[in-house]
């Protein structure tokens, strides 16, 4: 019985902690034998940068056939692709925002042909730059928190496109199997939706419960409670 309860409180703890910070409709799956250039699913498209060079070489490959890169640029993270996930609704992309927390983003890659951009969050209309292409090079680390849920979004060319918005198929988010994430952008409303054009990464440092953690986080503590008293 101590071991089952054990089991039990330690479980619920684990699903308070380590809840996805992704709030949206879609879902994550793996990569598989992707990336391969055949445009299935949605961010695994020939780019114009190269042909090599979408967000799944960026992300999965260690070696990229894209010489339009921006200075300061590194080849790809070499995360490969059977550990790399990809949010999505039935394959396409979907919208979405980010639960309210600290984070701590870095500058993965940023391509030389895109627009001068600037990536950064939104909360309650109010627009914060994290990343910019006359002030930041990769490896730079942006840490903030959000005291409420957030979107992402990318200027350029005088628009901006949020990932909750209608324009929000323009940014696309990932993750690899040790729980880091990562989000792609396009820098154009008709580009050639490689996402490749700014990627970061982010380590969340801490979360901002919702009420059902609270409660699945009460019920751990409950549950270890009873384990010391019967001890």
């Amino acid at each position: 019985m101590k071991r089952t309860l054990a089991f039990l409180s330690l479980t619920l703890l684990s699903m308070a902690s380590y809840a996805s910070p992704i709030i949206g409709t879609g879902s994550f799956t793996n990569f598989g034998i992707n990336p391969n250039n055949d445009g299935v699913p949605f961010w695994d498209r020939v780019s114009s940068d190269g042909g090599s060079c979408n967000v799944g070489f960026v992300l999965a490959g260690s070696s990229l056939d894209c010489g339009n890169k921006r200075l300061g640029t590194t080849d790809g993270q070499g995360i490969g692709s059977s550990n790399l996930d990809y949010y999505a609704f039935s394959e396409g992309n979907t919208t979405f925002s980010l639960a309210a927390g600290s984070y701590s983003l870095s500058l993965l890659s940023s391509i030389t042909a895109a627009s001068v951009y600037e990536v950064g969050y939104s909360i309650g209309g109010v627009d914060t730059t994290i990343f910019s292409s006359g002030s930041n090079v990769v490896g730079d680390v942006f840490s903030f928190t959000a005291a409420s849920d957030f979107s992402l979004y990318i200027k350029s060319d005088g628009n901006t496109f949020r990932s909750t918005g209608p324009d929000g198929v323009l940014a696309a988010a990932f993750r690899d199997n040790t729980g880091n994430y990562y989000f792609g952008f396009e820098d154009r409303q008709n580009g050639d939706f490689d996402y490749n054009d700014v990627v970061v990464s982010f380590a969340q440092q801490s979360e901002v419960p919702e009420p059902s953690t609270y409660l699945i986080l009460a019920s751990g503590l409950f549950a270890l409670g009873i384990l010391k008293k019967r001890a």
